[in-house]
Formats: structure tokens, C-alpha cells, sequence
């Protein structure tokens, strides 16, 4: 036998649920939403980028799937993720990383998209074109610990190559 609020009838009445009418103007539209445009290339055309970079930078690169995003326009989707860590005894300086890249790339048939460069005194970016492809390129440093050397005085710190610690991140997609 159910209860109700203290109800001992075998038919107990229960208030109606309330029902709210949402008005056509209350209804949820999403904006700036991208629908996902990019793919991995090929695995093996992303192996063999893995491989170009192994011998260019001499450091041995993560090579993995991830998020892609083209930063010009934003538009979203999977690509080829490599990662690279050194000091500046491999790197030297991210614009020279980028200009090695750019050099190893253009063998290969990737082309440099100007638009997408960006340089400041601890980081590089650049981009390459290939048919449908788009291959994104980032190089930060920062100083190791030990040297001292505050963030927002990076650019006059005088530093050992072994006191510098690039990430160069670079990811590869195709539409």
C-alpha cells in the first residue's frame, strides 16, 4: 500500500507534474560552431614526416594523433601531432627551427604560407601547403630554471644554449 503525504488510500492522488512551454524564441541555437574539416593524412605520409624531422632536428620525435586546428580561420578537426624538446644546443633559436623545418619541408613539396608566421623573442610559427594538406609549426622556449632570468626580460638574459628549452610542436591535416 503507498502512502501519500500522510494519504492512506489505496489510490493515492499525486499533483500533476508542471509542465513549462519554451517559446520558439528561448530556443538554443549554437554559434561559431566549426564542423570538423580536417583529417590525418596518410599514415604513412605522416611516418614519413616523422622520419624527416628525426633527421633534421637529431632529437627523436613523438608522433601521435590529435586535435587540429587551423589558426587563420579555425576551422577544427584530427591531424598528425609531432613533439620535439631540446636545448638550444639542437634548436639554436626558434627562428632558425622554423628556416631547418622550412628547408626539410620543401623537398618534400610543402610549401610555406606566409599568412601564418608569427615571431617573437620566445616563440616562432609558421605553415605549409601541400595539395590539400596544411601543416602547422610552433617552437617556444624558456629558460631553464637555474638561469635566473625572468619571463619579461627573456629577450636581454644572456644564456648558455643548455640554459634554453625548446617545444616544437607541429601538426600536419588534410580536408
Amino acid at each position: 500500500m503507498l502512502t501519500a503525504c500522510g494519504n492512506d488510500s489505496a489510490n493515492p492522488t499525486l499533483p500533476a507534474p508542471a509542465l513549462k512551454t519554451v517559446s520558439p524564441s528561448a530556443t538554443f541555437i549554437a554559434t561559431n560552431v566549426r564542423p570538423t574539416l580536417y583529417k590525418p593524412l596518410a599514415k604513412e605520409a605522416c611516418q614519413a614526416l616523422n622520419d624527416n624531422f628525426a633527421v633534421t632536428f637529431r632529437v627523436s620525435a613523438g608522433m601521435g594523433e590529435g586535435a587540429f586546428n587551423d589558426p587563420k580561420n579555425g576551422d577544427l578537426g584530427n591531424g598528425c601531432v609531432f613533439a620535439m624538446k631540446g636545448t638550444g644546443e639542437e634548436f639554436v633559436s626558434a627562428p632558425e627551427a622554423i628556416n631547418m623545418l622550412r628547408t626539410s619541408l620543401t623537398p618534400m613539396n610543402w610549401v610555406e604560407d606566409k599568412a601564418y608566421q608569427a615571431n617573437t623573442p620566445t616563440l616562432s610559427a609558421a605553415a605549409f601547403r601541400k595539395e590539400k594538406g596544411l601543416l602547422t609549426a610552433l617552437v617556444e622556449w624558456t629558460p631553464t630554471p637555474d638561469a635566473k632570468c625572468p619571463l619579461d626580460q627573456v629577450a636581454t638574459c644572456k644564456l648558455t644554449p643548455k640554459q634554453q628549452l625548446f617545444v616544437m610542436t607541429i601538426k600536419a591535416a588534410q580536408r
